[in-house]
């Protein structure tokens, strides 16, 4: 058994700090890497800004309308496996 289970992040909405998130960027690259933080400007700002734990930054269209902008791809969230922790 594993000690944690990968959960799928369906929008850049639910990120988190430690979660392994990919971007596609303006030019059409898969950018990857580990979340340190994210910031958005206003509540209802339509850019967020995610910062991976080694430095790069990219500036995110929430709603993937933006072409200069990255969009959200996929991420990962890895949380403990409940059925390791019972035992």
């Amino acid at each position: 058994m594993s000690k944690y289970i990968a959960r799928d992040i369906t929008s850049i909405d639910h990120i988190k700090t430690g979660d392994l998130l990919t971007l596609r960027t303006p030019e059409g690259r898969l950018v990857a890497g580990r979340v340190l933080t994210c910031l958005a400007t206003t509540i209802n700002s339509p850019i967020v800004i995610v910062w991976f734990d080694d430095g790069r930054s990219y500036p995110v269209s929430r709603n993937n309308e933006w072409a200069s902008l990255c969009h959200f791809n996929a991420a990962i969230r890895k949380t403990p496996n409940p059925q390791e922790t019972q035992l």
